[in-house]
């Protein structure tokens, strides 16, 4: 049994000594193939002129990164204050790892590769690398400052600014509410350019979110690079990046309508105001919050009139020693001449047509009911007819001076509140002083008149008035559109006291010599003349809508220019025979424009051509108010005699209930 297990050890010797011979043998091979050991051949390094990178995270913890070691498989990091260790760690895979904060005080951060390898049958065996790489000093995050940004609308860039020290760049985000992505930019300046709006880098963010400014300031040194907190900077919204100016487009749209537009600024709300010219005071005409389309459209305006516009940005952060968020914007616009919102009257029964084309007739516009013109095509007028729409012939119409020619022209119906007729400054008994019958709607609530004239007559007086202004007058009328019930009333009234002595004193107050026992008939006719030629008995072309008084105004003085006598003085001394230089002046200009006259009234003119090219022979009877359906471009309101609209009710129109708002517009 001894014998036995001495065999046994001597068995396991030699197979111990067999597998030390194995090995040797295979480092012998080794070392002889390569010329290297299983040490040597475990060799790594770092790069000595590697980088380290810290990123400072938002708990003040530091992520610490490397450039990879050559032939290394783990990494081995210390954080060393003078040869004490104070921190380790084990990276195997990733060149990453994260620090603790270092505070204020001078350490070493080392990086050093490992590698293992097999020896004598040992797997665990580690080689360092020959140098770590490491860095010194203090390592406190460095920090922006002076986060600052100017904004230009103009351009619709950004432009923001980052003070940033000595071998410091900055990284810098624009974050857009809602988005995770941010818009970064690595600075080197301290500065840099955003573009914003329609396709910039950033979109223009709608009202009530933020674009958020953060940075973080990167610190370069010969091995490391520092990269300091990620630092909120201001807040900035759609209001921060618009501007203080406004700028006012005024666009014509035709029929003497006109769209604002404008741009967008700082503020909370728009208000659109406008004015004729001579007026002081604005009125204001809408209100148009933000973030709301920036436009307004005007009514329909009157024609040949000046206007300007203006518009105001109101509420949020003013400007300095103001009460407005940007500067005001201006507009200006001069109306030409279109009938479309003007008032009209047929002069006789018309046929009501469906299209311009006249088609077909369905139905008809009574003689001198009032209408508003919403189109004019193809010579006809379209009119707001029963529910629906019709067409008359615009020929045969006659349309209210004030609306159609605007300011060209000035108004005075005396008519229609203190009737002038007088015979050579002495009144004519229950006729000077009065309203004459038939203007009793004539003069409106606001004090303006209605001046009816007949289409084409009122294109011919345009020119007429035009060549006034160009000779430094404008044409003031004192008449135009007379009801055959008026001249009739007014002649029968002055015939009543025709044969009657005049009275001892003038209406004006001023001294006419004659002779004792002189009658109106006297002082008016000089014997050369009768009643008929001053006053017609039975029609007149003003009952055609074809003829007019007026006189001149300089347009200097305001003065009106002085003839022989004044307006509507009926006698002998307003013929044309006693035209003095003025009157003269007056009547080359109608006369220019393809107007005649009567031989006993310096002040009477009228269309000749009109009444012979249309067969005008139907004396108009009633008179004539603007009672009617009126459409201003933004809605239909109803106008009554007096010129006011039906406002915040319910009304019974022809038979039919309608409701208007707080502005006289109907509710559809």
């Amino acid at each position: 049994m001894k014998k036995e297990g001495r065999r046994k050890w001597i068995v396991i010797g030699i197979v111990l000594l067999v597998i030390l011979l194995a090995a040797a043998g295979a480092i012998v091979a080794t070392v002889y193939l390569t010329g290297e050991r299983p040490y040597d051949l475990a060799w790594n390094t770092m790069p000595q002129d590697g980088v380290l990178t810290l990123n400072t995270l938002e708990d003040g913890y530091l992520e610490l990164s490397w450039p990879e070691g050559e032939k290394a498989q783990f990494y081995y990091i210390q954080v060393l204050r003078g040869e004490e260790e104070i921190y380790s760690i084990l990276a195997e895979t990733d060149r990453t790892c994260v620090l603790p904060p270092l505070g204020d005080r001078e350490y070493t951060i080392q990086v050093q590769s490992g590698r293992r390898y097999d020896m004598l049958g040992r797997k665990d065996l580690v080689r360092f690398g020959d140098e770590a790489l490491s860095v010194t000093g203090v390592f406190t995050p460095p920090t922006a400052s002076n986060v600052t940004w100017e904004a230009n609308p103009t351009r619709k860039t950004l432009e923001v600014f980052v003070s940033v020290g000595e071998n410091e760049t900055c990284r810098l985000e624009m974050i857009p509410e809602g988005e995770e992505a941010p818009a970064a930019r690595e600075l080197t300046a301290g500065q840099t350019t955003y573009t914003y709006g329609t396709g910039g880098e950033l979109p223009l963010l709608s009202y009530g979110k933020e674009y958020r400014i953060r940075s973080a300031v990167c610190r370069t040194t010969r091995n490391l690079v520092f990269q300091g907190p990620m630092t909120d900077g201001p807040t900035l919204d759609r209001e921060d990046l618009l501007g203080t100016k406004l700028a006012v487009a005024c666009q014509d749209l035709g029929n003497n309508r006109y769209l604002l537009t404008w741009n967008e600024t700082k503020g909370e709300r728009y208000q659109v105001r406008m004015r004729m010219e001579g007026e002081e005071d604005w009125r204001t005409v809408a209100e148009i919050p933000r973030g709301e389309e920036r436009q307004y459209v005007t009514g329909y305006l009157p024609q040949n009139t000046n206007y300007e516009f203006e518009v105001l940005a109101l509420g949020g952060k003013t400007l300095p020693d103001s009460e407005y968020a940007a500067e005001p914007g201006y507009a200006a616009a001069l109306t030409g001449y279109s009938p479309v919102g003007s008032t009209i009257w047929p002069v006789q029964d018309l046929k009501v047509y469906d299209t311009p084309g006249r088609h077909q007739v369905i139905g008809t516009a009574p003689q001198a009911t009032a209408y508003c013109v919403l189109d004019r095509e193809e010579g006809m007028f379209q009119i707001r007819f029963g529910d629906g729409y019709g067409y008359i012939d615009c020929n045969y119409c006659m349309i209210n001076l004030t609306e159609f020619l605007g300011d060209l022209c000035q108004y005075d119906i005396v008519n229609s509140y203190q009737a002038l007729y007088m015979v050579h400054e002495y009144a004519i008994p229950e006729v000077t002083d009065t309203v004459v019958a038939g203007y009793e709607h004539i003069q409106l609530a606001d004090g303006s008149f209605l001046v009816p004239l007949l289409y084409p007559t009122a294109q011919k007086l345009e020119q007429a008035a035009q060549l006034a202004k160009r000779e430094g007058y404008i044409i003031r009328i004192y008449d135009a559109y007379r009801p055959r019930m008026a001249t009739v009333s007014i002649f029968d009234l002055a015939e009543l006291s025709y044969f009657e002595p005049l009275p001892e004193q003038t209406n004006t107050g001023e001294t006419v010599e004659v002779a004792p026992g002189t009658t109106y008939q006297g002082l008016m006719t000089d014997g050369r003349y009768d009643l008929a030629n001053f006053l017609a008995a039975g029609g007149s072309t003003h009952n055609l809508g074809i003829a007019m008084d007026l006189t001149l105004v300089d347009l200097e003085t305001g003065e009106e220019l002085k003839m022989q006598t004044r307006m509507h003085d009926l006698s002998w001394y307003s013929e044309l025979q006693q035209n003095n230089q003025n009157a003269g002046l007056l009547a080359i200009i109608m006369d220019a424009a393809g107007f005649g006259g009567l031989r006993s009234e310096w002040w009477h003119f009228q269309d000749n051509d009109a009444r012979e090219n249309l067969g005008l022979t139907n004396f108009m009877e009633p008179g004539v108010s603007c009672r009617c359906w009126m459409y201003d471009g933004e809605g239909w309101r109803y106008r009554q005699e007096d010129g006011t609209y039906i406002k915040d009710q319910t009304a019974t129109i022809d038979g039919k209930d309608y409701t208007f708002d707080a502005e006289g517009r109907l509710k559809e």
